[in-house]
């Protein structure tokens, strides 16, 4: 069995949920303990991420039924009027409705790079992930959603790319502050340059 399935496996639960549905009334009653309800909710975690073929990291926990935290730059999330969440701000197209995407974004903008805030790295970067095709775009927002059929392919080489551009990021910081560097020497040169000798007053 291979990681996805291992991690994503649901017979466990399912046969836990089956004893509990046998059951689970007389715990309930007798000791106030009813984990159906829990175990349902791990059982469609698990279905979701499997329909993303996205394994589900070691402990991972729903965070309800339509929403499951992947890390602070990914989710998966159920879309939809109905559960009161919509693309913010839409690049182009309609607001998908009851919809399961997988969600890339980063409020923050460029600062995930650092406070000196790399801009040109950061777009450099959102493109690179643009490229793998999402479904709804919110560039205002730096976020994309990706649909089940090609979320699996930036999910497996997110990672990768943040590392890759985290050192791109750092190049380009260290070459911003060796400009300022030379343009504050420039202008102390140039200072100095028009300064009167001594001895031609």
């Amino acid at each position: 069995m291979d990681k996805m399935n291992t991690f994503n496996n649901t017979k466990p639960y399912q046969e836990i949920l089956d004893v509990m549905e046998r059951h689970g009334g007389t715990i309930k009653d007798r000791h106030g303990i009813d984990i159906r309800s829990r175990i349902k909710d791990l059982i469609r975690m698990l279905d979701v991420f499997s329909e993303f073929s996205i394994c589900a990291r070691d402990r991972q926990e729903p965070n309800g039924s339509t929403y499951y935290k992947i890390s602070d730059h990914q989710d998966i999330l159920l879309f939809g009027k109905d559960y009161n969440r919509t693309v913010a701000w839409l690049d182009e197209g309609e607001q998908p409705e009851n919809e399961w995407l997988y969600c890339i974004g980063f409020p923050t903008g460029a600062y995930i790079f650092g406070q000196d805030y790399p801009t040109k790295t950061f777009n450099a970067f959102f493109n690179k992930l643009k490229s793998y095709g999402p479904r709804y775009c919110d560039s205002h927002n730096h976020s994309m959603y990706f649909s089940k059929e090609n979320a699996a392919a930036v999910h497996k080489d997110f990672n990768l790319i943040m590392e890759e551009y985290r050192g791109i990021a750092r190049k380009e910081i260290l070459n911003s502050k060796a400009d300022k560097i030379r343009k504050e020497l420039a202008a102390i040169e140039g200072t100095v340059s028009q300064r009167p000798k001594e001895g031609l007053l």
